[in-house]
């Protein structure tokens, strides 16, 4: 019998809703922990959270950085926006782009923090009205900041996000 146990099927349910709930509280924990405001811990859970989403999909993930030796201050507004827009980007790339890899590059020059998330996939389609608000919203995120956004539409999807911290 190959049929699926409701029963256990149930369970799968509770177990995932129940991790997913886990890792939104750490989340809302790690980010109001004053201990985090730097570069550095932004980016080791930027690498934590993505490795972790991406590694759930058939997508493969390349991500650098380019840091300064010495620890930057990162204020907690910062660091929700550039993870908002993280998660969003990673979502929309699972979903929508059928992407076999992504690419993502934080560096810091010259007081500026620099991410960019590039994927291999198909690109957004003018018609289907893909950009829709998560798009319009990261770019709001970064702008409120006096940060800035682009995107570009070319062999898959390149969003780069700068702001001086």
């Amino acid at each position: 019998n190959n049929i699926p146990n409701t029963e256990s099927i149930a369970l799968n349910e509770i177990k995932t809703t129940a991790q997913d709930s886990i890792f939104s509280l750490n989340e809302i924990v790690w980010t109001l922990n004053a201990r985090n405001d730097s570069l550095h811990s932004l980016t080791a859970y930027i690498r934590k959270y993505v490795t972790s989403f991406f590694s759930k999909s058939n997508i493969g993930l390349e991500l650098t950085d380019s840091l300064p030796e010495n620890d930057v201050e990162v204020s907690n507004q910062v660091r929700r926006a550039f993870l908002f827009n993280i998660k969003e980007c990673s979502n929309n790339i699972v979903k929508h782009s059928g992407a076999t890899l992504v690419t993502i590059d934080i560096s810091y020059i010259n007081d500026s923090l620099n991410i960019s998330i590039s994927d291999n996939g198909n690109g957004l389609s003018e018609s289907k009205n893909e950009a829709g608000n998560g798009l319009h919203n990261m770019k709001k995120n970064m702008e409120s900041l006096g940060g800035s956004f682009k995107m570009t539409n070319a062999n898959g999807v390149k969003i780069e996000m700068s702001l001086i911290i």
